[in-house]
């Protein structure tokens, strides 16, 4: 086992290595669901059975993560890693070779919901763990312009990855794009073997049994939560903003054929331009410095920028105009974002950043599904109105952000020092 040192520079060898591999097993990530999605359409012709594909593989996500962030605060980081990539990868190449020698098999769709329902429940323990080591490979200084990095190499390998996958599906087929797809996911694992991290601490042993320990390891997970200066308006406003915008992301179809009069073909280019926005709001975020007592001032006005931008796609019915207001709603998001891991990654106590980053997930990825539920209904209820819906998610978003900025706790949790250790604040609201 290499020893640990601590990273001295952004770019060292432990970041590059865990880059590679993730920009790698990302963009076959995302050819994997286009290949999926398509193969399910191809093979059973079911809007149905494809929606409860990726049900089955978002759920795990919601329930496990709490369980995830225990792990990445009791066990090895890296091992979770390597494990997790491993698994996904054997599975994904199990399934091209089924394909490959029974595609006709009925019980072949039931183990095409069981390959996605394990990658489902391994990202739950994965993505807890990534965020957490972060701050262990890069200089806290320079946590910023890590985030901004990693979630750029997010943004373009799903562009890539959609841009491709199409493709790919129809050249190569879906058996040859899973085997190439668990092939990246191994890939990874291998590069992650490299990669130096310190061990965990070792936790106190108790009498207690393994389901009541997980409890009450998430409920110190929460306390801390709650107990942290600011944090807990941090998770509500990171909620509500998910809450707010999927409304505006799900009815983009109709927003774009029956509002804008515009071809299927602008909902590419639409997305794209979000996506695109996205990169330059990492870039922004990572780049340029600023001092942690002003950080409120460009985070509130992201937030500000990004729901009056929402309000106005609601009155645009211009194809060019809502063009350049999704590119600059994404810059808004995306600096925000970066900005907000950050802050969670470098606040937060090193033993208790997995479970934080656990219960973020089962937060935002609980309200979406709720979401995107009622979006349709309300839709319906107001007669289709795609106007309105947008100038109130954006209206309320514009309250949300401005009523949480204004919160003692909450500025002084923004405005938390980079280059210090982690404060212990528990000054209550």
């Amino acid at each position: 086992m290499s020893q640990y040192t601590p990273p001295e520079k952004l770019l060292n060898k432990n970041l590059f290595l865990l880059w590679q591999g993730q920009f790698i097993s990302l963009l076959g990530s995302q050819a994997f669901n286009i290949a999926m999605m398509f193969w399910v359409k191809q093979t059973t012709g079911s809007a149905t059975l494809m929606g409860l594909l990726m049900m089955s593989a978002s759920l795990p996500a919601v329930i496990l993560s709490p369980l995830g962030g225990v792990f990445a605060d009791r066990y090895s980081r890296k091992k979770i890693m390597i494990i997790s990539d491993t698994l996904d990868g054997l599975a994904i190449i199990s399934l091209a070779i089924f394909m490959y020698w029974a595609p006709n098999a009925p019980w072949l769709i039931g183990y095409l919901f069981f390959v996605a329902i394990l990658l489902g429940c391994s990202g739950a323990f994965f993505r807890p763990a990534i965020n957490a080591a972060l701050p262990d490979i890069v200089p806290k200084a320079q946590l910023p312009a890590a985030n901004a990095l990693a979630a750029s190499t997010v943004q373009i390998a799903q562009l890539c990855g959609n841009v491709i996958g199409g493709i790919l599906f129809r050249v190569l087929g879906a058996p040859l794009m899973f085997l190439i797809d668990g092939l990246s996911y191994l890939f990874s694992a291998c590069t992650e073997l490299f990669i130096q991290l310190p061990e965990p601490k070792k936790q106190e042993k108790t009498d207690n049994h393994w389901f009541k320990q997980f409890v009450t390891e998430s409920r110190e997970g929460l306390q801390y939560l709650t107990d942290k200066q600011g944090m807990k308006e941090f998770f509500v406003l990171a909620g509500l903003v998910n809450f707010l915008i999927t409304p505006c992301i799900i009815l983009l179809p109709f927003y774009v054929e029956d509002f804008l009069q515009a071809t299927t073909d602008w909902y590419g280019f639409i997305i794209a331009a979000y996506g695109a926005g996205a990169l330059v709001g990492y870039a922004l975020a990572g780049i340029f410095k600023v001092t942690a007592t002003r950080r409120i001032v460009p985070m509130t006005l992201a937030f500000t920028m990004m729901a009056l931008l929402i309000c106005t796609a609601g009155f645009t019915t211009d194809k060019v105009t809502a063009l350049g207001i999704m590119t600059l709603i994404g810059i808004c998001n995306g600096y925000v974002n970066v900005n907000i891991l950050t802050i969670l990654q470098a606040s937060t106590e090193e033993n208790l950043r997995g479970r934080v980053f656990g219960l973020l997930g089962t937060l935002t990825g609980s309200v979406m599904p709720l979401a995107m539920g009622l979006s349709g209904i309300v839709f319906d209820l107001v007669g289709r109105n795609i106007s309105l819906i947008f100038v109130a998610s954006g209206s309320l978003l514009l309250i949300t952000a401005i009523t949480i900025s204004l919160r003692k706790n909450y500025r002084a949790f923004i405005a938390y020092d980079l280059t210090t250790s982690t404060q212990e604040v528990t000054t209550k609201t």
